[in-house]
């Protein structure tokens, strides 16, 4: 709708002219008309030579010092002219559609970011809601993918745990499992990726540890290491026995590592960018060159 009135108001001001009879301020007229207004008062004696301070008009008329401001502002020929006779640009579009387009596009801009701002409004947004209990995880999703040991026997640089979390991430969840978890972590609402690993089930990780989804107590739990137990039982423990034993571990703790991930400088500046007050100073700053300000913006 706003493009297909691009110019028309360009070809309505172009017959407004025509038919009431004044001269159309571009090209040749506009320069010609700029040049005698510039040389227009060069032998004015009265002309001011600076500019009004803050106090002048304590020396002068209220009229006077009006009008006196009023010339100020006049820059060029255009800004002397009636608005009526002002030259709109040739590729302007019409002021309603204009003006929608600009609110559409507001509001679009404010839906994207109450995302980044409103975990609730991106869950309501873009999310259904379901009842974990009603799930039902399929068999093939918690066995171990047959291919991955052929990578790990064929001296992979990964260890098993890894393949089993990297086909975990690449594979594609079915719309009737659920693919994010909303859960409430220090006094606020976070959205979490959910990720199904074999003797885990239903997981999501948080600060770098990873909780399971308890059916017996409805709840999620962090997954710990057993620190309870007496030192008898290590003096008679021999180590894992079965292959798969060290696999189960490996998936459920991970490795004996504890890497701090650095965040990158475009995760930290697209933060800066979404957070509330960044966007109100640019909403101004685009305020501002909108209405000629593109000095103090």
């Amino acid at each position: 709708w706003c493009l297909s009135t691009v110019g028309e108001p360009y070809r309505k001001f172009l017959l407004k002219a025509d038919r009431e009879g004044f001269e159309v301020m571009e090209g040749t007229n506009k320069m010609r008309a700029e040049l005698e207004y510039a040389f227009s008062d060069i032998n004015n004696p009265d002309r001011p030579a600076e500019k009004l301070s803050w106090f002048d008009w304590m020396n002068m008329d209220i009229e006077e010092h009006a009008e006196l401001k009023k010339k100020e502002k006049i820059q060029s020929v255009l800004d002397s002219l009636p608005k009526r006779m002002r030259v709109p640009k040739k590729h302007m579009p019409e002021f309603i559609p204009m003006l929608f387009m600009g609110i559409l596009a507001v509001l679009h801009g404010l839906i994207i970011l109450m995302q980044h701002w409103n975990v609730k409004f991106k869950v309501w947004l873009n999310y259904s809601p379901i009842d974990i209990d009603e799930i039902e995880i399929p068999q093939e999703m918690m066995d171990v993918p047959d291919d991955l040991e052929e990578k790990a026997k064929a001296g992979a640089k990964k260890t098993f745990g890894d393949l089993v979390y990297a086909a975990a991430e690449a594979r594609i969840i079915p719309g009737h499992l659920p693919t994010h978890a909303m859960v409430m972590a220090e006094g606020k609402y976070v959205l979490l990726p959910v990720l199904y690993l074999p003797t885990l089930g239903l997981t999501f990780e948080y600060h770098r540890r990873r909780y399971t989804y308890t059916e017996t107590s409805g709840q999620w739990t962090k997954i710990r290491c057993k620190t309870d137990m007496p030192t008898t039982f290590f003096a008679s423990w021999f180590g894992f026995s079965e292959p798969t034993q060290i696999t189960a571990s490996e998936i459920r703790y991970g490795k004996n590592e504890f890497n701090v991930k650095q965040p990158t400088f475009k995760e930290m500046y697209k933060a800066q960018l979404l957070s509330p007050f960044t966007v109100f100073q640019l909403f101004c700053v685009l305020l501002w060159m909108l209405d000629d300000y593109w000095q103090y913006s």
